[in-house]
């Protein structure tokens, strides 16, 4: 599949279009059975196959700076609102191939979150030691900001996906877990 997608990385991309990924791929096998790089018996078998994609969304948390890149991201929405392209429509900041600068130096980036990571034990050691935290008051007339966090987590969406009712959900979240 990937050696087929090479003439047309968005024509035969198997996400966008799986029959022309799917068609694309047979060809190519076809071809190395031509090519005697592979038995016919073999490349039957391998066209056979339905094409498994292991995707996974980008996390937003990951790289240099998540904080800062969404900042960046929002700053840039407000600044892209009032200006149009050339042909009247609106930019996407993700599709549109624009050039972003930052003041962002990554080789600083990296030492800031490498003594982040150091210090971050011992820090949140002296919170936990708080007695505000210790007994839980610290959530207090926050139940708005954790059922946020709870209905933004991996574990409240694939519940939801397994048919569990909310009060179900919220219900493991009140369990202990190794």
């Amino acid at each position: 599949m990937l050696v087929g997608s090479i003439n047309g990385p968005g024509i035969y991309n198997p996400r966008r279009n799986p029959k022309a990924s799917m068609d694309r791929r047979n060809l190519v096998l076809g071809r190395m059975a031509e090519n005697g790089k592979i038995s016919a018996a073999e490349a039957s078998n391998l066209q056979a196959q339905p094409i498994v994609l292991n995707y996974k969304k980008p996390s937003e948390d990951v790289g240099y700076a998540p904080y800062f890149r969404e900042v960046l991201r929002d700053e840039l929405k407000k600044i892209l609102k009032d200006i149009s392209k050339p042909d009247g429509s609106a930019y996407n900041i993700y599709n549109d191939g624009l050039k972003i600068y930052t003041t962002i130096n990554p080789v600083m980036q990296v030492y800031a979150e490498e003594a982040v990571a150091a210090q971050a034990p011992q820090l949140y050691r002296n919170v936990i030691r708080q007695g505000f935290v210790k007994n839980g008051s610290v959530w207090n007339k926050r139940d708005n900001i954790l059922d946020a966090a709870m209905k933004a987590s991996d574990r409240w969406k694939n519940a939801a996906e397994d048919g569990l009712s909310d009060k179900e959900i919220r219900a493991t979240f009140l369990r202990k877990h190794p």
